[in-house]
């Protein structure tokens, strides 16, 4: 849960990093966390960044090494992560809050992100 917390401010901090090197970069970013649950995230995001998909995913390279689908996969499992350490919502109810399809592919981001199922991650929280 700590490590969940913890990455969650890091990623807070390099995003912040990024916003000085480029404006799109900082917008798409923006709108990602604020917009997070919506199925069209990533294109409300291109829209919010002000620049054609190609330039977006260029500068979204350039300033943070991955592309802005990886980047949103992992904002999602982060604050899912988070929301597991900090809640009682069900595994399914986070997945839906952080803008999962389903509660199957919400385990398989935490368990990629963390190497730990989204309930051993809360019960590690939680001790």
């Amino acid at each position: 849960g700590h490590a969940a917390i913890a990455e969650y401010v890091r990623l807070r901090c390099e995003a912040a990093a990024v916003a000085d090197a480029d404006p799109c970069v900082t917008r798409a970013i923006h709108h990602m966390e604020t917009h997070l649950s919506e199925r069209d995230c990533l294109e409300g995001a291109r829209r919010a960044a002000c620049c054609s998909a190609n330039t977006l995913l260029y500068k979204f390279r350039r300033a943070t090494g991955l592309t802005p689908a990886r980047y949103l996969w992992r904002l999602r499992g982060e604050r899912g992560a988070a929301m597991l350490a900090e809640t009682g919502l069900s595994v399914a109810e986070v997945a839906e809050r952080c803008g999962f399809a389903n509660p199957f592919h919400f385990s398989r981001c935490v368990r990629r992100l963390f190497a730990l199922s989204p309930r051993e991650l809360r019960r590690r929280a939680w001790r």
